[in-house]
């Protein structure tokens, strides 16, 4: 597997377990987000393996880790797309694929 795993940060409301729903508390074991995550690399639907918090960081900081799709063309700014629900990343997040 070629993956890629990130953080992101603003969405604390989607997770599963309300203790990381406090602000500037550290979160706990790895609550996971209650909406559904989905990642577009290149324009390709991409294989989520993994989301969830960062345990041992502040709440509201998780993890989405993610296999990089056959088909994706490499290119130093291929464009990325993480939706939680119905939040969308923000325009212009890219990653490079060799």
């Amino acid at each position: 597997m070629i993956g890629i795993a990130g953080n992101c940060n603003g969405r604390a409301d989607v997770l599963s377990d309300a203790r990381a729903n406090l602000q500037g508390t550290l979160a706990g074991t790895s609550p996971k987000p209650t909406a559904r995550v989905t990642v577009t690399i290149g324009g390709v639907s991409a294989k989520v393996k993994d989301a969830g918090a960062v345990p041992h960081e502040v709440a509201g900081i998780f993890q989405i880790k993610a296999e990089i799709p056959a088909g994706v063309s490499p290119g130093k700014a291929v464009p990325v797309i993480v939706n939680v629900g119905n939040s969308s990343s923000q325009k212009n997040l890219t990653i490079s694929v060799r």
